[in-house]
């Protein structure tokens, strides 16, 4: 009896370890505001995908967005600088995502994630304020409004999806004041 117990607890220590790496999706990981000067910002977004039976195919590129709608059709990563928590079409910015993972194939200008792994994203964003007056309160923050990526079904076709409203609200960066 103590022989069929310890095969039951050291098979659940095996499935439980074995189920992060069978259940793998997305999800993000950090977001930081670093004051570079006393109207420009670095924010950075860091984000894991990756599934265990199939490959994905994620963005490179990302542009800003002021629309209040979201663009299904783009292959671009959308994101959103908020002052206040509302949309700012002030100030400039540029933007780019990296992969942790140095062996990462790029193809058509997308990364391509095979299936069984799982990679770290991180965009980063500098962004500068337009002149600020000393009366405005200015409280920026950066939001990710669409990730669109890929699924390769066992076709070859490539299923388009990308994450929620809901999921995309954890991809926001903490606010950062500039004009204090």
């Amino acid at each position: 009896m103590n022989t069929r117990k310890l095969k039951l607890y050291i098979g659940a220590i095996c499935l439980s370890m074995l189920l992060p790496s069978l259940s793998q999706a997305y999800f993000t990981t950090e977001q930081t505001a670093t004051r570079l000067t006393d109207n420009t910002v670095l924010f950075t977004v860091s984000y894991k995908f990756g599934l265990s039976s199939r490959e994905m195919v994620m963005p490179i590129g990302s542009i800003r967005d002021f629309s209040s709608t979201v663009n299904e059709t783009s292959p671009y990563l959308e994101y959103q600088i908020l002052n206040k928590n509302l949309v700012t079409e002030n100030g400039q910015s540029s933007s780019l995502i990296l992969s942790s993972d140095k062996d990462m194939k790029i193809v058509n200008g997308q990364y391509i994630i095979p299936a069984g792994k799982s990679s770290e994203f991180t965009m980063v964003t500098i962004f500068t304020q337009s002149e600020i007056s000393e009366s405005v309160e200015v409280d920026n923050s950066l939001l990710v409004s669409q990730l669109p990526f890929q699924i390769i079904l066992d076709s070859g076709e490539a299923s388009q999806n990308s994450l929620n409203p809901s999921e995309l609200r954890y991809y926001r960066t903490p606010s950062i004041s500039l004009n204090k």
